[in-house]
């Protein structure tokens, strides 16, 4: 990707966001459970696997590897939340494709 411009870069970026996060929709639309429980399980299931990987890579450093990500880390795990729970709800409220 070196000799690529960036507006092509982006576009592939963009693309393979697409393309991995599709089959996201149709698992939450086979798994019959209620929009917060999917939230719940979809929330702890991710902590769980990322504080698996820093514990694997880090070790003992992990809480200071979490410390060192300071206020847009916060920020960033706000977002990422927000975001989460609004796709579940949204793909409980409406079709895929709108969301």
């Amino acid at each position: 990707m070196q000799g690529l411009p960036e507006h092509v870069k982006g576009v592939l970026v963009t693309g393979l966001g697409v393309v991995l996060l599709s089959p996201d929709t149709l698992l939450v639309r086979v798994i019959a459970i209620d929009p917060w429980s999917m939230i719940f399980w979809r929330g702890a299931l991710i902590a769980l696997s990322l504080g698996a990987f820093l514990a694997l890579r880090h070790g003992r450093e992990t809480p200071a590897q979490f410390r060192a990500a300071g206020m847009i880390g916060l920020w960033v795990s706000l977002f990422l939340t927000a975001a989460s729970i609004l796709f579940i709800v949204a793909l409980a409220h409406t079709s895929v494709a709108n969301t």
